[in-house]
């Protein structure tokens, strides 16, 4: 039972985290040499559905060519699952594919998930489409297929973004509002998610808190879809000539971050509220209570010190979350299980508590964001370690 529960849990928490992605098969079908000059080119946007792991939207290159019958996606987002694929996400080890899918097969999928989906139809002319078409192919070679995926810079939007530049040899138009970090652009699509909103953000160093620039905004579905939108060609025709809205989707469900938010601090409160009355009545600390909130802390920090140190994911670096998740934590959970705290435990327990104290009172000044759902945890440790600190006989609360 155990199993069955965490290998779901974990497929969804690394499907989420940083990614929002859609896993297909590809076509097996023989794609055409070349396309005729009735083809018609378009960007298709599949907008974000409530699955964890299509919470950022999907992007693909659709050609439709009535002479051959061919009517194709070309996706940037298919992934190889298997039993490394955890690790591989972690580490920014993950490889990416290109693969071509029949479009509406592909459409009926995304309209079960209940996702909008959205089609522009460029305003190319036959000898653009065919040279989009043949870069795609040549992207399609066993050899070429395969590229190194990164959430931020290098994924199933930009790539597209990327070769439809080439094949018009003109910049895709882009706009950015000031001061809009990646961070910023994350929080739209998360928000309705409390933990996995709380995971990303702790996750994420400060480089996800520096100011964004236009074609940055491109790593999301939904954004390059405005920038399409906007783009006008050198010759000053607009490049899409037609949008559709090929299905809508129902209404979201309410964001649920408010309420965790307040829960949390309400469990914080009172677990605190309580430990206060147990010290004025003179009874000792529960040392299992601070052996889990080290513990668990210390855990985090392993895994944040790896995206850090580990990891080739850029914006997992400088993560001033390590302040109150540190990996030593271990160790001080280790001691807080003594009746009587040894030097070391309390001069580290001094330290531990100064530095979440002071990530705390420095929220507003902080080049990084601390997402609010790790204030009250932050609290929480800083507070276990002045409890061991100020316990009776050094005994464990």
């Amino acid at each position: 039972m155990k199993r069955l529960f965490v290998a779901p849990l974990l497929r969804a928490l690394f499907f989420g985290l940083f990614f929002g992605l859609f896993f297909s098969a590809p076509a097996h079908a023989q794609l055409p040499a070349s396309v005729t000059p009735a083809t018609r080119v378009s960007l298709v946007t599949v907008f974000p559905g409530d699955p964890v792991y299509t919470m950022f939207g999907h992007s693909a290159i659709r050609f439709v060519d009535p002479a051959t019958g061919l009517d194709a996606s070309f996706n940037y987002g298919t992934f190889d699952f298997d039993g490394t694929f955890v690790f591989r996400f972690a580490s920014g080890r993950l490889d990416y594919r290109l693969s071509v899918t029949p479009s509406e097969p592909a459409f009926r999928h995304y309209e079960r998930e209940n996702r909008t989906i959205v089609e522009q139809v460029l305003d190319l002319d036959s000898t653009e489409a065919e040279a989009l078409y043949q870069l795609l192919l040549v992207n399609y070679q066993p050899e070429n297929r395969y590229y190194r995926y990164d959430f931020f810079f290098d994924n199933c939007s930009t790539r597209i973004r990327d070769i439809i530049e080439a094949a018009l040899g003109e910049q895709i138009e882009a706009t950015a509002d000031a001061g809009t970090t990646y961070r910023d652009l994350l929080k739209p699509y998360i928000g309705r998610r409390p933990l996995l909103a709380a995971l990303m953000n702790v996750g994420l160093g400060a480089s996800a808190d520096r100011e964004a620039s236009a074609r940055d905004y491109a790593f999301l579905p939904v954004e390059l879809v405005e920038q399409f939108a906007s783009t006008t060609r050198d010759d000053g025709r607009a490049l899409v000539s037609q949008t559709d809205t090929l299905h809508v989707a129902g209404a979201a469900p309410p964001s649920r971050v408010t309420a965790a938010v307040i829960l949390t601090w309400v469990a914080v409160l009172l677990a605190m509220f309580v430990s206060v009355l147990r010290h004025r009545r003179g009874l000792p600390r529960r040392r299992w209570v601070d052996a889990v909130v080290f513990g668990a802390s210390g855990l985090a920090g392993l895994l944040l010190a790896y995206l850090w140190f580990g990891s080739e994911h850029v914006v997992t670096r400088a993560n001033l979350n390590l302040l109150w998740a540190t990996p030593t934590h271990l160790a001080a959970a280790v001691g807080v299980l003594k009746r009587h705290l040894p030097a070391w435990v309390r001069v580290y327990l001094t330290i531990a508590g100064l530095a979440a104290g002071i990530l705390v009172c420095g929220l507003s000044w902080w080049t990084q964001e601390i997402h609010p759902l790790v204030v009250p945890i932050v609290v929480l440790i800083a507070f276990r370690a002045g409890r061991c600190l100020t316990s009776a006989a050094n005994r464990p609360a």
